[in-house]
């Protein structure tokens, strides 16, 4: 008998690789008043890796389950098992936001969670949790592990009590990753009252890093950390609000957790995974760079826009005044270099953001218009330039990133 809690009404985002884990928990969630988005990634790895998808899919097609696969695109890590599970995470990340799903949900097991502290205990690495948590924030996602309690043996029984098919990772059976050394020869020894020792040794363990993270959570605001200083952050807290906010997954030593810090201190900023890492008195704050492609406007009716809105009303500094003979306008990011015309004559924004003291994720991702002449006559949070200043609004443009 398999149990696991009642997700009834969620929407769920559940890893699933055709392994028997994997597929007991599917077969489990498939009895609850859920909906399900079954992402499976195929790495095209090994030799039975096409027909593990297939049966995944035939089983999900059966029970009128919604199944998306996505082939294996390297993230450019030197290390396979990093590079993958990179990939996976950002995969899980696009479905999770598509579908506004409530908890990913993966199939790990008590093997998993030994075989994970002693890769932990060997690597003398400082980790965030020890072993796995069965319910934990990630990437902004809430992840979620309901079989913890559960050995692997136990899983494959239930889904041959079931019938329910699953495949075999004939990888698993080589033992050229530690992880595997340490599943075949120390893992699958254990005895089950061994192993539950263990695992309350681990969730000793984990419960004086808890109560660190409660307090780090109290100074969570809206994706924002409060800090009184940098000084003050400590690595462990930076190492949680990166693995919660930010893209990477890397299992990064301390020394970078350190040298990160000590650029923060100097500059208060730092270009950290396609984003800036940034502290703003009294806030650290990590903001995506936008992938922003310019557009042509051809007139300024109400409408929306990927990264803009032109509408009818605003403030003032959200006003656009453009004549006719300055279309078509054209709407990008600021550029080094750019110029704009005040009251005290033409100034670089980049000048102006830094007198205002304007943050630099902002600075970063923020929007300017250009007439057909290429001349700046708006930026977004700043307004027109002079020359449109007097001039009656046409339109008025709202940013929707910072």
């Amino acid at each position: 008998m398999l149990t696991i809690k009642d997700y009834t009404g969620s929407t769920i985002i559940i890893g699933v690789s055709g392994g028997p884990d994997s597929m007991a928990l599917l077969d489990v969630l498939i009895h609850q008043d859920v909906q399900l988005i079954v992402a499976h990634m195929n790495y095209h790895h090994r030799f039975f890796a096409d027909r593990d998808q297939t049966l995944m899919q035939s089983y999900c097609q059966h029970h009128h389950v919604v199944c998306v696969v996505e082939d294996y695109h390297p993230c450019g890590l030197s290390n396979f098992q990093a590079d993958a599970r990179q990939a996976r995470y950002l995969f899980f990340k696009r479905l999770y936001d598509l579908y506004h799903a409530d908890m990913l949900m993966l199939a790990h097991h008590k093997d998993d969670l030994i075989e994970t502290y002693l890769m932990q205990r060997e690597s003398g690495r400082s980790v965030d949790v020890l072993g796995l948590e069965e319910c934990r924030m990630l990437f902004g996602m809430k992840v979620v592990r309901p079989l913890l309690d559960y050995r692997k043996k136990q899983l494959e029984h239930y889904c041959i009590d079931h019938g329910i098919p699953y495949g075999h990772d004939e990888t698993n059976d080589q033992d050229g990753y530690r992880r595997n050394q340490l599943r075949h020869d120390v893992v699958s020894t254990m005895d089950d009252t061994t192993m539950d020792t263990l695992v309350k040794t681990i969730h000793s363990l984990n419960h004086v890093n808890h109560i660190d993270y409660q307090n780090y959570i109290r100074h969570l605001n809206h994706g924002s950390l409060h800090l009184d200083s940098i000084e003050s952050l400590p690595i462990q807290w930076l190492r949680w609000y990166l693995r919660e906010y930010t893209s990477d997954i890397t299992s990064h030593k301390d020394d970078y957790y350190v040298q990160l810090k000590d650029t923060l201190l100097k500059r208060h900023w730092q270009i950290i995974h396609q984003g800036i890492l940034e502290y703003h008195f009294p806030y650290l704050r990590y903001t995506p760079l936008m992938d922003f492609k310019p557009i042509q406007l051809t007139d300024l009716d109400p409408r929306s826009y990927d990264g803009f809105t032109i509408t009818d009303h605003g403030s003032t500094r959200q006003g656009i005044a453009a004549r006719p003979d300055e279309f078509p306008l054209t709407v990008r990011l600021v550029q080094p270099g750019d110029t704009m015309e005040f009251s005290f004559g033409h100034k670089s924004l980049h000048r102006y953001f830094i007198d205002h003291k304007i943050p630099m994720a902002t600075r970063r991702n923020t929007l300017v218009i250009t007439n057909c002449h290429g001349t700046i006559i708006f930026a977004s949070g700043i307004g027109c330039d002079l020359s449109h200043y007097d001039q009656p609004f046409n339109a008025f443009m709202v940013q929707s990133f910072a």
